[in-house]
């Protein structure tokens, strides 16, 4: 279970932001200053097949990404402007996250009820999907699978409302499609354009993925 906590003013939650992304690019980097320096090739082959080790590990871990939240009561809020902005719960990117990715976002709607929903980018256009309505100090149950044509949410309430909703990627090839192969993790966020307007915490736990799933 990971708390994440972001102070009044702020965008970022404070919390576990780990990224296997980092070691696989530095990797990469290593092996072209070695090939340079030492004269040896070999060095740069052992950093590509590195990277696509580490590019497949990645890869399975955005196949099907499960966690439970718990939003705090201080989650609730109301914003004077920018009102219906999206927060950011998790998810994954697939080259800039402007680009291409897929989160679950969150709001919070009347100053009570947090709303879900699904974020995506698709070559740089932003689509949003509602999800499901949830109160504060409850579990929620969210889902993102990585499919080859299409991203899949899901949401599951502690009163069983659960919603599945799609976003279809683009199936041709375009100039997003060259910075695929950088795959990082997306944490939480507030924002928007208005940061948090008080101090507000959240739990996460990382869910295994089940067969049935992908």
């Amino acid at each position: 279970m990971k708390l994440y906590s972001i102070k009044k003013g702020n965008f970022y939650f404070r919390g576990d932001k780990f990224q296997p992304c980092i070691l696989q690019y530095s990797l990469v980097l290593l092996g072209i200053v070695l090939s340079i320096v030492m004269s040896n090739s070999l060095f740069m082959l052992i950093s590509l097949i590195s990277f696509f080790g580490f590019y497949a590990f990645i890869q399975g871990q955005t196949v099907s990404d499960s966690i439970r939240v718990y939003f705090f009561q201080n989650c609730e809020y109301q914003l004077s402007e920018n009102y219906d902005q999206v927060n950011k719960l998790y998810g994954f990117s697939e080259g800039f996250h402007h680009w291409n990715s897929a989160r679950i976002g969150w709001r919070c709607v009347d100053g009570e009820n947090i709303e879900l929903l699904a974020y995506c980018y698709i070559n740089g256009k932003r689509i949003i999907k509602p999800m499901i309505k949830c109160k504060t100090d409850t579990w929620v149950f969210c889902n993102i699978q990585n499919k080859s044509s299409k991203y899949v949410f899901k949401a599951l309430s502690p009163n069983n409302q659960s919603i599945t909703v799609s976003v279809d990627k683009d199936k041709g090839f375009s100039f997003y499609s060259l910075f695929k192969l950088f795959i990082y993790r997306l944490f939480p966020y507030f924002g928007g354009k208005m940061p948090a307007p008080h101090d507000m915490s959240l739990y996460t736990i990382k869910l295994k993925t089940e067969k049935n799933e992908k």
